[in-house]
């Protein structure tokens, strides 16, 4: 197993972050970095996640809203094209889709919070 150096791994990183940001998928970037330092398609895979993970955190709040907006108003009209072509399954997936990435995760807060309340005390608790 060949050693790396930890300048060498964050110049592999970078180089992975670079591809991401211009627009490359995910498995392009892994082919990629895979071909350029010769490391196995794992270690390429870990070196990715690493690259989404900082692309990821460097999105401010207002800029996750607007992808989120965006998100929904492009699956929302290719929702309505899969309508109008009667391809109802894919419409349904659509629909789905947004429901999980902006529905979901809030109802089920709501209703997890619900249900917490005086009277449901476990264990130890003398009162």
């Amino acid at each position: 197993m060949a050693r790396t150096t930890a300048k060498e791994r964050l110049a592999r990183r970078e180089h992975a972050l670079a591809l991401l940001a211009d627009g490359n998928s995910f498995r392009t970037v892994a082919a990629l970095v895979s071909g350029k330092y010769g490391v196995s398609e794992r270690t390429a895979q870990r070196d990715l996640t690493w690259a989404r993970n900082r692309l990821v955190g460097e999105l401010s709040s207002t800029e996750v809203k607007e992808l989120l907006a965006w998100f929904c108003h492009r699956t929302q009209t290719i929702v309505q094209k899969a309508e109008k072509a009667g391809a109802y399954g894919a419409a349904v997936a659509g629909m789905n889709l947004i429901y999980q990435a902006v529905l979901s995760r809030e109802l089920d807060s709501i209703h997890s919070n619900r249900h917490r309340g005086y009277g449901n005390r476990h264990g130890n608790y003398k009162g």
